[in-house]
């Protein structure tokens, strides 16, 4: 595949979804129409790149798939690891910490005593900013989809044995940690990932952590766990947790390095579709082993005190300025040839220079008006290209629009500039009430429709089409690798 329709298809993605953490790396792989995000849960257990997607939760859930890694940065703060049954034992070997105590009742690492239906909620306070791998997309998902495809394909080389408890939990999360150990001098401290909120897998305790306290839980509030039974209001509570993370982890608390990622969708034949339609690594494929090196050369590179451009906020503007105009006018609301191209106008009116019209300048000018400073207009980085390529396809795409003189083909024109973005704004839930949340399909809960459009839900159940045909996380288990096909397959 030609590489410009391949970093076109990156920077379609980056507009959406893109975070980082200074000091830290992180892995991304999305599909054409995905947007970037992630959220930090529990288990020790991110196409096109998207920006704004990047360390958030629901665009990272309706767009499921990330091939891209990242430097990350986690400042000082408290977390919590999985509940446990023993009150003193500090973890020893790799081990995931959270954000949100409110998984805790849900989900514990160890079987529950017979003698003690009850855990123990551990809280550490970090010793220092943390750096982190972060690893882009729903990439604690235990599923087929592709979402450990970054961990098990591209870093540990289809080396895991999926049945050695937890779906390999353990396994990857030692193998992970001796790559950063060995293979990257310990220039990493753990993985960041996305579930049901965000997690990291801290490779050694002792070395990054205090403890806070260890208090025990209430054995009543550990509930049928996750992905079945009836809501008795732990899952509420749970989902409501989640959803604060929606659109970050918030408090400034992770920093991501927007200059420095790898992405898979760089390197065309490291990619292939399944017949789902679905972005997988390539094995088979030498361009993988350039992914890798890739990986290796961010990982390891100096960290140089420059400053370095938030891209993630700069596509947060253009989906806050053209998001709901464009949704609008591909709506079919305005119905007349006139309504129609008023309304265009409006969104280009500014870059319009009435007394000589010059449609490559007013392009330029409205795809420029949010690069920040001379810096970023120099910028070669992958977000940096990820922006341009978007803000111009949407700008020309408005601007060609509003020369049509048929209402049917610029109605068309609009509708394709929507679907060629798919920001995950429009997919996101509007007005739910105080007893509500946005429910979306995050492992192992939810159903197909719930990932083409979520819904406002009350009544939350642990796993809403759980035990039925179309429950949408109904292929746990290894990921299926197709090590013959490539990205033209």
């Amino acid at each position: 595949m030609d590489q410009s329709i391949t970093t076109a298809r990156i920077v379609r993605v980056a507009l959406e979804n893109i975070t980082a953490t200074k000091g830290a790396m992180s892995l991304h792989v999305m599909s054409l129409v995905q947007m970037l995000r992630i959220t930090l849960l529990r288990h020790l257990t991110m196409a096109p790149l998207r920006i704004t997607m990047m360390v958030r939760l629901l665009p990272r859930t309706v767009v499921l798939l990330e091939k891209a890694i990242c430097p990350a940065n986690q400042v000082k703060k408290r977390h919590t690891p999985p509940a446990r049954p023993t009150t003193s034992v500090i973890p020893s070997s790799p081990e995931s910490i959270e954000t949100r105590a409110e998984q805790e009742p849900l989900v514990s690492d160890d079987p529950k005593p017979k003698e003690d239906n009850s855990g123990y909620l551990h809280t550490y306070r970090t010793k220092h900013n943390l750096r982190l791998l972060y690893v882009d997309g729903q990439s604690a998902a235990k599923s087929k989809k592709g979402t450990l495809d970054t961990q098990d394909v591209l870093l540990l080389d289809d080396s895991i044995d999926h049945g050695s408890g937890m779906f390999g939990e353990m396994e990857r999360a030692k193998q992970m940690c001796k790559m950063a150990h060995e293979q990257w001098n310990d220039r990493i401290d753990g993985i960041l990932r996305m579930e049901g909120g965000f997690e990291i897998i801290l490779c050694d305790f002792a070395a990054h952590l205090n403890v806070v306290n260890i208090v025990k839980t209430n054995p009543e509030s550990r509930g049928g766990g996750l992905g079945g039974g009836a809501d008795n209001g732990d899952g509420f509570s749970y989902y409501r947790a989640v959803a604060a993370r929606y659109h970050g982890i918030g408090g400034g608390r992770v920093e991501l390095d927007y200059e420095n990622f790898v992405s898979a969708f760089a390197y065309p034949e490291a990619i292939y579709f399944d017949d789902t339609g679905r972005p997988r690594l390539n094995n088979a494929s030498g361009a993988i082993d350039d992914v890798r090196r890739a990986v290796d050369k961010m990982v390891l590179r100096k960290n140089d005190d420059f400053e370095t451009v938030n891209w993630q906020v700069v596509a947060d503007m253009v989906v806050a300025r053209y998001s709901d105009r464009i949704e609008y006018l591909a709506s079919g609301s305005l119905s007349t040839l006139s309504s129609l191209q008023a309304e265009v106008g409006r969104a280009i009116r500014p870059f319009i220079d009435y007394s000589a019209r010059n449609s490559s300048a007013e392009i330029d000018r409205c795809a420029s008006q949010f690069v920040p400073g001379t810096q970023a207009l120099t910028s070669t980085s992958v977000a940096s290209q990820a922006i341009r390529e978007v803000t111009n396809t949407l700008c020309s795409s408005l601007v060609s629009a509003f020369a049509q003189t048929d209402h049917a083909a610029m109605l068309d024109q609009i509708k394709e500039l929507k679907e060629y973005l798919a920001w995950t704004t429009w997919k996101q839930c509007r007005g739910c009430a105080a007893d509500e949340v946005c429910f979306l399909p995050i492992w192992p809960t939810g159903t197909a429709e719930d990932f083409v459009q979520p819904k406002c839900r009350s009544n939350v159940k642990m796993g809403p089409g759980h035990g039925s045909e179309n429950r949408y996380w109904n292929d746990f288990g290894r990921p299926m690798s197709k090590k013959s096909k490539s990205l033209e397959a």
